[in-house]
């Protein structure tokens, strides 16, 4: 507190309900150290203030007059307090706006004036990251733009085609990077740059060029100035590197290739994987979505930025999309096993605006930090940590391989107090696009053993204490209805599921929500591969569950939606014919009432449910999330069958599915690990209902 503020004024600012995000308060959020410092400014606060009042409980209160001034200096105090209060937020209400704010493109109405606009464009955005831009005179319709740093040359070659003096078109010929070496001599050129980092600048370019360019009735200045961000991004973050290799000299190369050299180092891991997958379906080309679920997330260097991103998960509908639009041409993971996505429409799809659905993401990139975001321990303080606590990453498809081991470079030149200002990070949020990743309280303690195994140990012991953190409400409440202004804990949520075909009647959805709070996973730092795949075990697991609750549309119980009837089928008239159904046992329900079960991986107590399979084991529970529905039999059979559906690695489909009852289905375990494959856990037990019908009667 400085000598500005009194202690109303520093206790006020965290009086309001909104003082502290509670989805923000833990390490793996962007805006992590802007919550631990106003968590160590009020204790501060409440310090002081609790000084301040011993010394006040000695002062003479029988003295009226005394009484008197105190109370109206408090007075005048709170008014002057409350005044700049009011304005105080008044401003933050109008820069949090402001920030908001997506400004557009102002691509010029006149189209001869386009293609100047766009490489002044392109030079605005290299001189705002700190570039150097040069560009040469137009010759025989060629423009060359050069943009670089100290190390860093990006050569940008453009032509213009002048076929329509009235609407000139710029097209993107060539982009080439190289480096300037210190050590060179004069005259010996600089070193060739990433054909990879070349290919990725002339797409984003390229993406720019084309959307700026379009005809007036089909311009979209917000898809534009989007596209924009992008390549502005890109070169900041190149600038980064640039700064780091300048310090280093001539190693400071090793900046550039890092993304180029962990793609070759992890591609071993990814071809082994993509060969086991193949030969146990005995397909190729190979099925995306299984061995996104099977295998480890899918490595895909410079496609969102110009670092390495891994595809963690895929929704149903968003791979099947891809499926029915995607070209005959596959793209090899390796010499002898395709996948049946080609990579290229792959890369366009996650680029794609808005966002597709159903698609977790993650980033690894270099940032440069004033503090550290968590406690990492280092080799010699892990020595003697149980072993249990470092479980992950697991191998199922094969064992642990050595490029686990790969450990990421850290600048050397700088002091170390200076290294540690520069971590690696796996970034969530796409870059800012989306919030992050629901995950689950559990989830979250174990991210926090993966890389740092001393802090796990804490976590563990206060997760048999069952200790609420600073969410509200469970982590269903965080997925299922995220933009709440005041997050609503319902102990339930209600849904129907119809059946596209028709096969049953519709499903009555009830949703227990667990009693575990939740949070959006938005960034974590890490230091080596290792920790890299254990993360991304870890989001994957929650992305599969994720994706299958959000697969209906869900309400909170009790409160139905606007202009619908909670009751709606309670009017519809009863005919004879219905009687008598309802006499011979052959009446087919309007709705079948359907419990929806998550358990909770904190307490892997059978108890939880009645009906659960209690051989599991311990380990198994809190590492393989699962979904439980039950409903009952259909007619004249009574009791409940009970559907378990898990996320298993090991299986064909990467799924695994037991049913208790269902007397009389037709259907097999493969055929509903398909559905489930396809989107349809939810709609296992109308399909069970449906096909054990002509048996019950």
């Amino acid at each position: 507190m400085n000598d500005a503020e009194t202690f109303l004024t520093a206790l006020q600012k965290y009086a309001t309900s909104d003082a502290f995000a509670s989805n923000a308060l833990h390490p793996f959020s962007t805006s992590s150290e802007t919550s631990t410092s106003e968590l160590r400014g009020l204790l501060d606060a409440t310090s002081l203030l609790s000084q301040s009042l011993n010394l006040h409980a000695t002062l003479p209160y029988s003295n009226p007059k005394l009484v008197s001034t105190l109370r109206q200096h408090a007075n005048i105090q709170s008014t002057f307090h409350s005044s700049e209060q009011t304005i105080a937020q008044t401003i933050a209400t109008l820069r949090k706006s402001h920030s908001k704010t997506a400004y557009v493109e102002d691509i010029p109405l006149d189209r001869s004036q386009v293609p100047s606009y766009c490489l002044a464009r392109l030079e605005a955005w290299g001189t705002s990251a700190g570039m150097e831009c040069f560009r040469e005179e137009e010759r025989d319709g060629k423009i060359l733009l050069v943009v670089g740093g100290k190390v860093l040359v990006v050569d940008v070659e453009v032509s213009l085609d002048r076929t329509s003096a009235d609407n000139p078109v710029l097209h993107l010929s060539n982009v080439k990077t190289s480096y300037a070496v210190p050590s060179a001599s004069v005259g010996t050129g600089n070193a060739v740059g990433s054909t990879s980092l070349d290919i990725f600048l002339t797409e984003v370019i390229k993406r720019f060029l084309a959307e700026a360019q379009k005809p007036e009735e089909r311009q979209d200045y917000a898809e534009t100035a989007r596209l924009g961000t992008v390549v502005a991004k890109s070169f900041e973050y190149l600038m980064s590197l640039d700064a780091l290799a300048a310090k280093e000299g001539d190693s400071g190369l090793r900046w550039f290739g890092e993304v180029d050299r962990l793609a070759s180092t992890i591609g071993g891991l990814t071809k082994s994987e993509a060969e086991a997958v193949s030969r146990s379906l005995s397909l190729n080309p190979m099925p995306l979505d299984i061995f996104l679920l099977r295998a480890h997330s899918l490595p895909l260097p410079y496609t969102t930025s110009p670092t390495m991103s891994f595809l963690v998960h895929i929704s149903p509908f968003s791979y099947l999309t891809l499926l029915r639009t995607c070209i005959i041409h596959r793209e090899p993971l390796s010499t002898s096993v395709t996948v049946d996505i080609p990579l290229p429409q792959l890369r366009s799809y996650l680029n794609s605006q808005p966002k597709p659905p159903g698609v977790t993401v993650a980033s690894l990139h270099l940032v440069q930090e004033d503090q550290p975001q968590i406690l990492m321990a280092d080799d010699s303080m892990s020595m003697g940590i149980p072993a249990f606590l470092s479980v992950r990453p697991m191998f199922p498809l094969l064992s642990s391989p050595e490029e686990t081991a790969y450990e990421f470079p850290v600048p050397e030149a700088a002091p170390h107090t200076q290294r540690q200002n520069y971590r690696w990070e796996l970034d969530f949020t796409e870059g800012g696009r989306v919030r992050g990743v629901v995950i689950t309280q559990t989830r979250m303690h174990e991210i926090e053993t993966i890389v740092s195994p001393l802090g796990g140990i804490a976590a563990a012991g206060m997760e048999g204490m069952r200790m609420m953190s600073f969410g509200e409400g469970s982590w269903i409440d965080l997925l299922l209805n995220p933009n709440a202004p005041t997050l609503i804990s319902p102990e339930r949520y209600t849904a129907v599921y119809a059946s596209p075909t028709r096969v049953h009647p519709d499903l009555q959805l009830r949703l227990t929500a667990p009693e575990e709070p939740g949070f959006f996973l938005e960034r974590v730092q890490v230091r080596n591969m290792k920790e890299v795949w254990g993360i991304l075990e870890v989001v994957k697991e929650q992305a599969w569950l994720n994706q299958i609750l959000l697969g209906c549309e869900w309400s909170p119980e009790g409160l139905a939606h606007p202009g619908k009837l909670e009751f709606e089928d309670d009017d519809v008239e009863v005919t004879e014919d219905d009687l008598q159904a309802v006499l011979n046992g052959t009446i087919t329900p309007r709705k079948i009432p359907v419990n929806v079960y998550v358990p909770s991986s904190t307490d892997p107590d059978p108890a939880h449910h009645p009906l659960y399979d209690s051989s599991l084991s311990t380990f198994q529970s809190l590492s393989r999330p699962r979904i439980v529905t039950t409903s009952p039999e259909r007619p004249p059979i009574s009791g409940l069958m009970e559907i378990t559906v898990s996320y298993q690695p090991e299986k064909e489909k990467g799924v695994a599915v037991s049913v208790v009852g269902a007397l009389g289905s037709e259907l097999d375990v493969g055929v509903m690990e398909e559905i489930c494959r396809r989107g349809g856990v939810l709609g296992l037990p109308g399909r069970l209902w449906s096909s054990g019908g002509a048996v019950g009667r």
